[in-house]
């Protein structure tokens, strides 16, 4: 997994957006869109909630939203999302986890949904 939408829910009951690539997946974003001539030829990058990781995976990348939470740097690194709150996780029943809370991060992939506990990984 090199590109994944992430939707962080705190215990103050806010929720932040990021969207976690590896190097790798942005140098292959890049040499994509020089190709189709996207983005003035695959000439920049850039996003307002982008957080890059050094390699793929999911163990990676909760790491991150652990490290974006503890460190208080979600709420600069994500946008707040308020349209969160209605979605819930598949896992035990439909019950919102909350990270911080009980520990799940639910990873919302762009192709598929990814549900990762972020206790176990």
């Amino acid at each position: 997994m090199a590109n994944v939408d992430a939707f962080v829910d705190l215990p103050d009951g806010s929720c932040w957006a990021v969207t976690i690539l590896t190097v790798e997946e942005v140098r292959r974003l890049l040499s994509v869109w020089r190709e189709t001539g996207e983005v003035a030829n695959g000439s920049y990058f850039w996003g307002v909630d982008d957080v890059i990781v050094p390699e793929s995976g999911i163990a990676v990348m909760t790491t991150a939203i652990r490290e974006l939470v503890r460190s208080g740097d979600i709420t600069r690194a994500g946008i707040r999302s308020e349209k969160r709150r209605a979605q819930t996780c598949p896992l035990g029943g439909g019950r919102r986890h909350r990270a911080g809370g009980d520990g799940h991060t639910c990873l919302n992939s762009r192709r598929r949904p990814a549900w990762v506990d972020g206790v176990s990984t």
